[in-house]
């Protein structure tokens, strides 16, 4: 399972997906927040991406099978 968390903040919604992952892609406009989440699963294949929400043009959503943005990243 692929997994996006976009607004990651500490990654405590991507925890709920995380045992099903094989794979996270972990993005937040703070490059604390997305290292801070990316410590919580050293057991996974971990990419990040420090950007904005309305900045992700270029991210392919295709090779994801799960896309999240959970909590209030957009304010």
């Amino acid at each position: 399972l692929a997994v996006a968390d976009i607004g990651c903040g500490t990654g405590k919604w991507a925890g709920y997906v995380a045992t099903r992952a094989e794979s996270l892609l972990l993005s937040d406009v703070s490059a604390e927040m997305v290292n801070a989440a990316a410590a919580k699963f050293g057991h996974l294949a971990v990419r990040t991406l420090v950007a904005s929400v309305d900045r992700l043009e270029a991210l392919d959503y295709e090779s994801f099978d799960v896309v999240m943005c959970m909590g209030d990243p957009l304010s």
